[in-house]
């Protein structure tokens, strides 16, 4: 539920970019851990999305907001596919989601097919106002995730205690967990080892599988 109201959120904000600084493309991309991906988009074909890297990591190479005229004219992009495609694109202007820390955690940028002049000042605050806006949503998002992750992990470790404590004795308390988090995981199969013969070796103390016929092949 939480996520469904920040993508909604996020649908607005590009929306509200794109009426504001009167561009027809507006993208909001997360980058986490290397890996980067589609937040919200406005007027956008997502298939063209792993395309936009360049201007992306040139946003967040440079740590602030970026702006490119005439994509065409700048040997930075002249051979990027956005640009050479049919799409034709030609405008860019990016700024980095920074949170509170400094934290870098995406982009939000506005594109157009045809060339345009180089902000104002004032567009400029503007599509950086917006940005923080975004950073601060989805620093709330991520923190409504690590939250019931974290609810989610306690529940776990509740049933299990739950389950050891009135296990009759330690190889029912076993079964009685792996059989549990194998249901939880979806797993083919859980088990519960130690190491044997000085750490060189490990030995299988309990074992759960989704068919009982196949306890032994593990």
């Amino acid at each position: 539920m939480a996520d469904t109201a920040h993508t909604d959120e996020f649908r607005h904000i590009v929306r509200t970019v794109a009426r504001m600084m009167d561009v027809p493309l507006v993208m909001i991309v997360a980058s986490e851990n290397g890996r980067k991906s589609m937040v919200s988009q406005f007027g956008f074909d997502t298939t063209l999305f792993p395309t936009c890297a360049d201007f992306g990591d040139h946003t967040l190479g440079l740590g602030r907001t970026l702006v490119v005229p005439d994509a065409l004219q700048d040997p930075r992009f002249a051979d990027c596919p956005l640009v050479t495609s049919e799409l034709g694109l030609r405008f860019y202007a990016g700024t980095p989601l920074i949170d509170a820390s400094g934290h870098v955690l995406g982009t939000l940028c506005t594109l157009d097919q045809k060339s345009r002049a180089p902000l104002t000042p004032d567009q400029t605050a503007t599509l950086e106002d917006m940005a923080r806006l975004v950073a601060d949503r989805m620093v709330m998002q991520r923190s409504n995730r690590a939250l019931i992750k974290a609810g989610q992990r306690d529940a776990i470790r509740r049933k299990l205690l739950e389950l050891v404590v009135e296990a009759p004795d330690f190889e029912s308390a076993c079964a009685a967990a792996m059989h549990h988090l194998r249901a939880l995981s979806g797993a083919e199969f859980c088990g519960l080892f130690r190491l044997a013969d000085g750490g060189q070796r490990v030995c299988l103390v309990f074992g759960a599988a989704r068919k009982p016929s196949d306890q032994a092949d593990f």
